[in-house]
């Protein structure tokens, strides 16, 4: 396997008037991706894996909450500072 054509983190903005919700998957089978749309009154992300080669999807999942409540905190707090 070349190391440089083995991409484990895929990513990809899914923003478009048309759609409201998407899909994005890994390229490789022991990758993950990361789909996400940011819009003026929400955010979102669609995070996905394949549960082989080593991939721990449940804890890929349960980062990414994690992740997206920390960024949740601080622009609630930023919105509260600003005040």
């Amino acid at each position: 396997m070349e190391v440089m054509k083995h991409f484990r983190m895929s990513t990809s903005t899914l923003n478009s008037d048309y759609v409201k919700s998407g899909g994005f998957g890994p390229v490789v089978d022991d990758g993950y991706a990361l789909g996400y749309m940011v819009y003026d009154s929400y955010m979102g992300v669609v995070a996905i894996s394949k549960p082989q080669n080593g991939v721990d999807a449940e804890l890929f999942a349960d980062t990414v909450n994690d992740v997206w409540n920390n960024m949740k905190t601080c622009v609630e707090g930023a919105k509260l500072s600003s005040k």
